[in-house]
C-alpha cells in the first residue's frame, strides 16, 4: 500500500500467489500498460516483472479510477477493484495468455466501466459494473474457449446496463466454445 510504486526488476522476478497494488490515500487514480494519466502508473515493464497467479489494482472499496491502457499479461489474473465510487477504463487494447481461469475481472459498483479497446483472452473475461461502449469493441476468448460475463450493472443484481455511448458502434463478444453471459448476478 502506497501512493507510488517504483519497479524495476527484470522479468518474471517479483513472485507471490497474489500481488495486490492499493494506494494509502482515498481516490488515487491508477494507469496501467500504456496509459500514463494517473497519480500512479504501472507500466508493461512493470508488469513482464510480475511472476504471480493474480494481480490486483486496489482492493474492495476502492473508490480511486482505473485506466487500462494497451497492457500484454502472460500468466497472471488482472482484477481491477473500482467498487468504491471508482471507474474502469479500457483505453487500450488488453491482451492476456493467463493460466488461471479467469483472466480479466472489473469489480465495479455501478458506476460505469467505459470500453473504448478490445479485450483478448485464453480465459474468462468477467465485467461486474455497468458497462458504456464508447467505440467499436471486440471481446474475444476463442483462444481459450472461455466464458464471457457482463453483468451490466452493480454485483447482486441492480442492473445498470450495458449501452452504447453513441449510436453506430458495436460490441462483438466471441467466446468460441465458451458462453456470454448478459445481465443478471455474479
Amino acid at each position: 500500500k502506497a501512493d507510488d510504486f517504483t519497479i524495476s526488476a527484470a522479468t518474471n522476478s517479483l513472485t507471490a500467489g497474489c500481488l495486490t497494488f492499493t494506494s494509502s490515500t482515498a481516490g488515487k487514480s491508477f494507469a496501467l500498460g500504456k496509459a500514463t494519466k494517473a497519480d500512479i502508473v504501472l507500466g508493461q515493464s512493470a508488469f513482464d516483472a510480475f511472476n504471480a497467479s493474480r494481480v490486483e489494482i486496489g482492493q474492495s472499496g476502492s473508490s480511486g479510477n482505473i485506466d487500462l491502457g494497451a497492457l500484454v499479461l502472460s500468466g497472471p489474473r488482472l482484477d481491477l477493484w473500482a467498487n468504491g465510487g471508482g471507474d474502469v477504463t479500457v483505453s487500450g487494447a488488453f491482451n492476456s495468455t493467463s493460466s488461471e481461469s479467469i483472466g480479466l475481472y472489473i469489480h465495479g459498483d455501478g458506476s460505469t466501466t467505459e470500453l473504448n479497446a478490445n479485450i483478448t483472452s485464453n480465459a474468462a473475461v468477467v465485467i461486474a459494473d455497468s458497462i458504456n461502449v464508447t467505440a467499436d469493441v471486440t471481446i474475444d476468448t476463442t483462444s481459450g474457449n472461455a466464458n464471457v460475463t457482463l453483468l451490466g450493472g452493480k454485483p447482486g443484481g441492480a442492473a445498470e446496463g450495458i449501452y452504447a455511448g453513441s449510436t453506430g458502434l458495436t460490441l462483438i463478444i466471441d467466446a468460441g466454445g465458451g458462453t456470454a453471459f448478459l445481465g443478471g448476478d455474479e
